[in-house]
């Protein structure tokens, strides 16, 4: 993967700037508060990975007046050249390929991987092989051995180390827990050699011998069955004689039934009512119900009370209206002599007769106001009498119109049922005869039913008593030399049904222990295997872990990485040698001395060995994408250092202008003759 360029478009400082990515080392430029750093560590890696440094977000890198923001990164890769865009703004990238038709443009997530890909290494370690931040330049030797630990375990990217190291855990906790099955695989295997050489053979042969009894057995016991269930003698003669009474208790029982019933007696035949009498009893019923409907009407009409007669009193009246206009003709002459004021001025007003005069006023019409209630509440009364006299009046006319109809539609069928024919004493005696002749008929077939079902017994009896005296039977030795064989037999059958009742259990047992014989064998080889298992899994966890993987991985490393810095030390033409021993300390030896700490050394061999450092982790890790980035390495050095920083630069000139891109953000201008070219920030354009 080569870097082309990086673009700018409202990033950080930048409104719209391009910075060309050319091998050997470039020297950013500019007066502070520019955005060298913000541009060399912070964009850059943006541009590339996707994410941001250490303790900043997207929005704190997009320019302060902008709602949009992005990054163009233009790189080669197998050939082709891309174009990689990245939105400060949302969270969205675009992958292209511009000379390639085909490439199909890849976003977000496809484009990091494509990106990671190219890398040959993950994002993390890229930073930590590649990048340089301020100020920390020769931190790498004055840490703590802790921190060059941690340093190391980031730059081999021991996280997913440490995911598989955890998955590793998981399946040791979940893999299953077999007990040790040996003692109980020896003791199946007794139990199924003592059911296949001993039990199950003894259990066939006692059901041959068995089977071979009952064979001759069977060949009698169709005889023997017949004589069990012939009766014996014994039997025979009680049957007989069981008969014998039965039927002569049932003759008894017929005799005495005749002689207590008299199943000769007759009776003069009644005939039943006929249709006739009953339509007679119909319409004499109808009759008597149409004339007690007649009687109750005539009866409600008699009784029928005729309203009294109230007319209006019309001198009533007359009197009660003249004496209402008398009252409204000397209202207001009342109300003027009342409130002593004139209705019409509304001033103050006095009568003539002075308050006599205005007194008889007021009393005069009072009296006749009085008057005038009285006569309107009698007037009133007489109406409101004269008011329930003609409700009454339609009352009674309406209940004395339904009555006569009433009693007219009564009347009515009265004569159409008056000539009914019947005559109810004859009827009821008609009635009581012919219950009295049906009831004794249903008495004389009871008793006829009840003797011929006596007959029938008798017969049955007779019956019985000639199926027992045809009775074949036994003598008693015959029935118990029979009964004693069948015993025999049965006996003899319940042995066989054992025996293989016994035969089939321990086939059935053999067949479990078999099964669990099987089962265990194979839970104890997989016993053997989960603990095969159980210990490559704790020797894969143990070289997992935080503290051995980094020592492993990097162990590995050791050789080319101290040949590396061996040889950029051998450049720099330093008067000591240096290595990082497995305990990843750094050693360094002078002529005709033993290896010492780094810590012995000057702080511009500091800076030398560094800087070697530096060169020989991404020459080693990144060789891929050569990159270093150096963010003011010279910061916090005095001048002495300084300049052994540009001794140092000027002797990996030609060596990075064959094909490593260095940019170093800086402000000592004492430095840029040491550079292939100095770029001001200033001056960069689209």
């Amino acid at each position: 993967m080569r870097l082309i360029s990086l673009g700018l478009r409202n990033v950080y400082q930048h409104d719209d700037l391009t910075l060309n990515l050319e091998f050997g080392t470039t020297g950013i430029t500019g007066i502070n508060g520019a955005g060298k750093s913000n541009m060399v560590d912070g964009a850059l890696y943006f541009a590339i990975t996707g994410k941001t440094c250490e303790g900043t977000n997207k929005s704190d890198m997009l320019n302060w007046h902008a709602s949009t923001g992005h990054t163009e990164l233009l790189f080669s890769h197998d050939a082709d050249i891309y174009k990689l865009v990245r939105n400060l703004h949302n969270s969205t990238a675009k992958l292209t390929c511009p000379d390639d038709s085909e490439f199909k443009p890849r976003t977000n997530k496809e484009a990091n991987e494509f990106v990671e890909d190219a890398l040959g290494m993950s994002f993390a370690m890229f930073y930590e092989s590649c990048w340089v931040p301020q100020g920390t330049l020769t931190s790498i030797l004055t840490m703590s051995h802790s921190q060059r630990m941690s340093f190391f375990q980031r730059l081999a990217d021991t996280r997913k180390a440490e995911t598989i190291r955890g998955v590793l855990q998981d399946s040791l906790n979940n893999l299953p827990n077999y007990i040790d099955r040996s003692t109980d695989i020896e003791n199946l295997a007794e139990g199924i050699r003592l059911l296949e050489d001993e039990i199950i053979p003894q259990s066939q042969k006692a059901i041959d011998d068995y089977t071979g009894s009952k064979g001759e057995y069977d060949k009698l016991m169709g005889t023997v069955e017949v004589t069990v269930k012939t009766k014996s003698e014994v039997d025979y003669n009680t049957g007989v004689n069981t008969a014998l009474n039965d039927l002569s208790d049932a003759q008894e029982t017929v005799a005495t039934f005749k002689s207590v019933n008299n199943l000769e007696e007759d009776k003069t035949h009644v005939p039943p009512i006929s249709t006739e009498e009953e339509m007679a009893k119909d319409r004499y019923t109808k009759y008597l119900r149409y004339k007690e409907d007649y009687d109750k009407a005539n009866k409600q009409i008699q009784e029928l009370a005729v309203p009294e007669e109230v007319e209006v009193d019309e001198g009533l009246s007359q009197a009660a209206s003249k004496a209402r206009l008398r009252v409204q003709k000397g209202q207001e002459t009342y109300k003027m002599a009342k409130d002593q004021v004139c209705p019409t001025c509304r001033r103050a007003f006095e009568f003539e007769g002075g308050e006599e005069e205005r007194g008889q006023i007021i009393a005069s019409f009072e009296k006749e106001l009085a008057e005038h209630k009285d006569l309107q509440k009698r007037d009133d009364k007489n109406r409101e009498e004269v008011m329930t006299y003609a409700n009454a009046q339609d009352k009674y006319r309406t209940r004395k119109k339904d009555l006569d109809i009433d009693l007219a539609a009564a009347e009515e069928q009265m004569v159409k049922y008056e000539g009914h024919g019947h005559d109810p004493e004859v009827y009821i005696t008609r009635t009581n005869e012919c219950k009295e002749y049906t009831d004794w008929l249903k008495r004389l077939r009871e008793k006829q039913d009840k003797l011929r079902t006596l007959e029938l017994a008798v017969t049955r009896a007779e019956v019985n008593l000639k199926t027992a005296k045809e009775q074949v039977y036994v003598t008693a030795e015959d029935a118990e030399a029979a009964k004693e064989f069948k015993e025999s037999y049965e006996e003899l059958v319940e042995c066989l049904q054992r025996a293989g009742n016994t035969h089939a259990a321990a086939k059935a047992r053999l067949d479990a222990n078999k099964t669990q014989h099987a089962t265990y064998v194979e839970e104890q080889e997989l016993r053997a295997k989960i603990h095969s298992a159980s210990i490559l899994l704790k020797r894969a966890r143990e070289v997992l872990h935080r503290d051995q993987l980094p020592k492993l991985v990097m162990r590995k490393m050791l050789y080319g990485l101290n040949a590396l810095l061996d040889n950029y030390l051998g450049l720099f033409t330093t008067p000591f040698t240096a290595f990082i021993n497995e305990d990843f300390d750094f050693m360094v030896s002078f002529a005709g001395t033993d290896p010492k700490p780094a810590k012995v050394l000057s702080g511009g061999q500091k800076v030398a060995l560094s800087i070697a450092f530096r060169f020989a982790i991404s020459d080693l890790n990144s060789s891929s994408v050569p990159l270093l980035v150096l963010d003011e390495p010279t910061n916090h050095l005095d001048e002495e250092n300084v300049q052994k920083v540009g001794e140092v630069l000027d002797k990996a000139r030609e060596m990075t202008e064959d094909g490593v891109i260095v940019l170093i953000a800086t402000h000592e201008e004492s430095l840029h003759p040491h550079f292939t070219r100095v770029v001001n920030v200033d001056d960069l354009t689209a």
